[in-house]
């Protein structure tokens, strides 16, 4: 689960946990070959208690956008573009969860000092499974953090209807958020920069009709098939055999890929 390289020689690849590009910039960040996994989906929902909602701004008169990513993953250029996208996106609102109380002093001048006025985000604890996933009823898309992006949170919130806006970094951990978004075929969602996330991230708020309809398919995507621990083994197998092989050929390591590639 460690999302970089082990810089040790001793140690031929690196299996990659979510599928990304291959790329040759990426690839000089590790001493290992990399072995980029396509594997089918194997998100696990929690629980299906919880039903999806209408996209609440068709209700509500306002925009809100959320995120639920752990405090260490805030920093000063996230809440730039948060503070950014507020203010292009005008009566929108942000909920920000999964923040202790000894954080909200701290998050809450991150956003004045910024010029957002307190009655324009929220703050919510550490909760339990089932309320937290209820928060999503409460947010219209998430806004992803970077350079260290969401991977549980965001597949949570695409279980519960929510895409997310991700900024695809130049490192391994900077792009599971927009892995999960190409693997759910959103590219849309995908920013390259800081500029085209806060684009993005606004232009969705006029897009109400179009975000319900994702919502309301997206659960539907995150369907898991019953073979679906059969396909992952079966390519980890290949994974090992193909490594043992060239091994025993005497060849020196080589990126490879393990599955189907997806469109991008």
């Amino acid at each position: 689960g460690y999302h970089a390289t082990t810089g040790l020689d001793a140690m031929d690849y690196y299996a990659t946990i979510f599928p990304v590009k291959k790329s040759i910039e990426l690839e000089k960040q590790f001493t290992e070959k990399l072995i980029y996994m396509y594997l089918p989906k194997n998100f696990d929902q929690v629980t299906d208690n919880i039903e999806v909602n209408r996209l609440p701004a068709l209700h509500n008169g306002y925009f809100t956008f959320g995120s639920f990513n752990r405090t260490n993953k805030l920093n000063e250029q996230v809440f730039d573009a948060w503070t950014s996208v507020l203010k292009l996106v005008p009566n929108s609102r942000m909920i920000i969860g999964n923040m202790p109380k000894v954080v909200w002093e701290h998050v809450s001048q991150q956003f004045t000092c910024r010029g957002i006025d307190v009655g324009r985000f929220e703050l919510r604890e550490l909760v339990d499974m089932d309320t937290y996933l209820s928060y999503h009823h409460d947010v219209d898309l998430l806004l992803d953090t970077f350079p260290f992006t969401g991977g549980t949170v965001t597949s949570h919130a695409a279980w519960m209807g929510l895409p997310t806006v991700s900024f695809a970094g130049e490192t391994l951990v900077s792009r599971q958020g927009a892995a999960i978004m190409y693997s759910l075929n959103l590219p849309q969602f995908v920013a390259d920069n800081t500029d085209d996330y806060i684009r993005i991230a606004a232009e969705w708020a006029g897009k109400l009709d179009e975000l319900n309809q994702i919502r309301q398919m997206l659960r539907s995507r995150m369907a898991i098939k019953t073979d679906t621990q059969q396909q992952i083994g079966a390519l980890v197998e290949k994974m090992f055999r193909t490594c043992w092989k060239r091994y025993c050929e005497g060849k020196k390591p080589k990126s490879f890929k393990i599955g189907d590639s997806p469109d991008f």
